[in-house]
């Protein structure tokens, strides 16, 4: 996996894993709200010049493509996309492993320019 899908996980353990159950947990406590998880393609929010075109993934396709084994999405568009950038991390019982989010923060600050850069 490239060194652009690092980043996004770094961010996703750096805080957005935390904002993410939060707001779920919101969402949650409200009666007779529904709402449905979506992933959308980082890319298509990148290099698009609408954001409402950005291809959407339901959130149990993106689930059954991890558990089938794949790493990468493609949208329609023909971005290919790690899922990490998608998810924050996939979940395996080698990549269990977390690091306390002090750790992280160098390597997002100091490394982000190197390791983001398109």
């Amino acid at each position: 996996m490239g060194s652009f899908s690092l980043c996004g996980e770094l961010l996703y353990k750096g805080g957005l894993k935390l904002a993410l159950s939060v707001i779920e947990k919101v969402l949650d406590g409200y009666e007779g709200l529904s709402f449905e998880k979506e992933g959308v393609c980082p890319k298509c929010l990148l290099y698009l010049p609408s954001r409402r075109l950005a291809r959407v993934w339901q959130w149990q396709v993106i689930r059954s493509t991890i558990k089938d084994g794949a790493d990468q999405l493609v949208c329609d568009y023909g971005h290919s996309t790690d899922l990490r950038l998608i998810v924050g991390e996939v979940t395996s019982k080698r990549d269990e492993a977390s690091s306390p989010v002090h750790t992280l923060f160098g390597k997002v600050f100091c490394e982000f320019k190197e390791v983001c850069s398109l």
